[in-house]
């Protein structure tokens, strides 16, 4: 149920907002429908012509007749609107067989032979001195270290000890050799150890 207008202010108030909406509405309209009309200065312009299509009128080419049986071949050559004019083409300028053999073309294919690299040689326990990267408790870890060295070409093997997985360099006669490489590990990043595996 509706409620009842009780004053006349809720009235008045009401018949205002009315006229107001009204009014917007058609200021809107107004904006839509004229304004694009202000805008377009030549609104003829816009509209799309007739476009004109010209053909050009088919040119009358003379057939070519055969040759003729002596002497030399005659063509007659056609050039519009004007009469045609025969062309004599000398015997000696016939086009003549090639007699020239081609060329022969000797191709060599050189063929490479793939050598897969050699295996590399798993290391017993060395003699000597090592270099140890590291121990490390995952395989994986320590596989990856084994990788980077080789890739770098170190003399790598790995020994479990207990539960421990050591990386290590080596097998070199003397502690200065051992040294040397340690310096070169050193200069990459890593912190390695000299020992002497005995």
């Amino acid at each position: 149920m509706a409620k009842q207008i009780t004053t006349d202010g809720e009235f008045t108030l009401r018949r205002q907002a009315r006229r107001r909406l009204i009014g917007a509405i058609a200021l809107m309209l107004g904006v839509v429908i004229f304004l694009p009309m202000i805008f377009d200065p030549d609104p003829a312009s816009t509209a799309v012509g007739d476009i004109e299509l010209r053909i050009p009128e088919r040119t009358e080419v003379a057939p070519v007749p055969q040759a003729a049986q002596e002497g030399a071949p005659k063509v007659e050559l056609a050039v519009p609107d004007e009469k045609p004019v025969p062309v004599e083409f000398p015997v000696e300028t016939a086009i003549a067989p090639v007699t020239a053999p081609p060329a022969k073309i000797e191709t060599t294919v050189k063929r490479e032979t793939y050598v897969p690299p050699a295996p590399a040689k798993v290391p017993g326990k060395p003699s000597g001195w090592v270099v140890q990267v590291g121990a490390y408790s995952k395989e994986e870890a320590a596989k990856q270290m084994v990788d980077n060295l080789k890739k770098r070409g170190y003399p790598v093997y790995t020994e479990r000890a207990g539960s421990m997985l050591r990386v290590r360099v080596g097998h070199y006669p003397d502690r200065k050799a051992a040294e040397k490489t340690l310096r070169k590990l050193e200069a990459i990043g890593l912190h390695p150890n000299v020992l002497s595996p005995e």
